[in-house]
């Protein structure tokens, strides 16, 4: 029974339930009944039995406070990702030489579906990260120096191609000469990263269809470029060119510096072909 005034409401309740045993008992109809019937309880001015709103609310808060966080436990233990540089190295049994920033997930979709790659904004503290890298190649072979660096990966989306884009960036900005290859013929990212055209590349200089000159594209960001050029079938036949091989050594003439940008390994052998220059 319910109304504005709680009075009433008990009144009219407990009036209710007099008024159903009275019927019982001096009912001839209902005799086989009679004084089956008690009244066990009162209606009672002012308790509200259910539902208890604060109850329920604090339960599942609770509740759902335990659960969330049993949840993020055993993610973190079922994680199969490194946590921290000394983790890397340990496991490894390798120094990190680098370390950057991953914002893969900021990055705009292209046309064909992959990630468009950006220039880190010139500044010291940007750049610092590529020089910290640039230093520690360059005195981990100090009496030869390496002039062809080449990057890799075991997957996609692991800053392969950003990083090897902003080192070359950071040794531009460094006063050196520069050059950067596109040898992922599969999914070529280093034209759209360095606004030039993808055509006449690598592929149509292997075929003879262009000259070295014709290759190079200099870019505005003061690194040269050389794109993959058109699909091919069978990137094989470009990898294990020997025009590719006497290409870079006459770039080592022209360039303080050549990055290769390569497929990861753990997709095709590409990089594999490329590591023996």
């Amino acid at each position: 029974v319910t109304d504005s005034d709680p009075n009433l409401t008990k009144e009219v309740t407990n009036a209710i339930v007099l008024e159903l045993i009275n019927e019982i008992n001096n009912n001839s109809a209902l005799a086989f009944a009679k004084g089956t019937v008690t009244q066990t309880s009162s209606a009672v001015e002012g308790i509200y039995y259910s539902p208890n709103k604060f109850l329920y609310l604090a339960a599942s808060s609770v509740i759902g406070g335990i659960i969330g966080i049993s949840f993020a436990i055993g993610l973190e233990f079922a994680s199969t990702k490194f946590k921290n540089k000394k983790e890397v190295e340990n496991i490894l049994n390798d120094k990190v030489i680098g370390v950057f920033y991953d914002d893969y997930k900021k990055r705009k979709l292209a046309k064909d579906g992959s990630k468009t790659i950006n220039l880190i904004t010139p500044s010291l503290r940007n750049f610092e990260p590529y020089n910290k890298l640039l230093s520690n190649i360059k005195y981990s072979n100090l009496e030869s120096p390496y002039k062809v660096i080449m990057t890799s990966s075991n997957g996609m989306n692991e800053l392969k191609s950003t990083i090897c884009s902003n080192v070359a960036y950071c040794i531009a900005n460094n006063n050196k000469k520069v050059i950067i290859i596109d040898l992922d013929t599969r999914k070529p990212v280093l034209y759209r990263t360095f606004k030039v055209e993808r055509a006449n590349g690598l592929v149509e200089y292997i075929e003879g269809i262009i000259n070295q000159e014709q290759l190079i594209k200099h870019s505005n960001y003061g690194v040269a470029v050389i794109t993959s050029g058109k699909k091919v079938i069978n990137p094989m036949v470009i990898l294990e060119a020997k025009k590719l091989e006497e290409l870079i050594n006459n770039l080592k003439k022209d360039y303080d510096c050549i990055l290769i940008d390569t497929p990861p390994i753990g997709i095709c052998y590409d990089a594999m072909i490329v590591s023996k220059l």
